[in-house]
This record gives C-alpha cells, sequence and structure tokens, in this order.
C-alpha cells in the first residue's frame, strides 16, 4: 500500500464537486486534508490514482498526485499520520 497526496483545483465557480470527490473515495482510504485536498491509502500505482481523478474533472482544472510517507494535518489533530 501507497499513500498519495491528492489535490485539485475546479477552475469554474459552478462546476460539480461531488463526482471529483467520489472518485477520490473510490480509490481506498481517504481522509479530507483540506477543502479540495485529500490524503488516500491505496494499493493503485501513482498513474492510476491520477488517471481515475483525471477522469472526472473538466480539462481546464488542476489536479496533483504525490507519493508520501506520512503527514500532519490540525484536521487530524496534529499528530503525525503515517503511511506504511
Amino acid at each position: 500500500m501507497a499513500c498519495f497526496i491528492v489535490a485539485y483545483d475546479l477552475r469554474m465557480h459552478d462546476q460539480d464537486y461531488p463526482p471529483v470527490i467520489e472518485a477520490i473515495e473510490k480509490l481506498g482510504e481517504a481522509v479530507r486534508l483540506q477543502y479540495s485536498l485529500f490524503c488516500v491509502r491505496t494499493s493503485l500505482p501513482i498513474e492510476e490514482v491520477y488517471r481515475r481523478v483525471r477522469e472526472s474533472i473538466d480539462d481546464n482544472d488542476r489536479l496533483i498526485v504525490t507519493e508520501t510517507i506520512g503527514f500532519l494535518s490540525s484536521a487530524q489533530g496534529g499528530r503525525f499520520m503515517p503511511c506504511p
């Protein structure tokens, strides 16, 4: 299993967020860190994580996926959350 930080920006104000969030949550164990920032634990490779989320957003939107070993987040009480 690996952990990925997934961040996106939907560039138009009237865009639909639920399909993006659903795509991210279907990847594996997802923790929402900020409004459009998630940490996802999954057995999928990074290219597949990117592809699946990219299918749910428009061409003018922004997406970044990066592998991580863990994170600190106020959403998690400031505790270090390791990703095995």
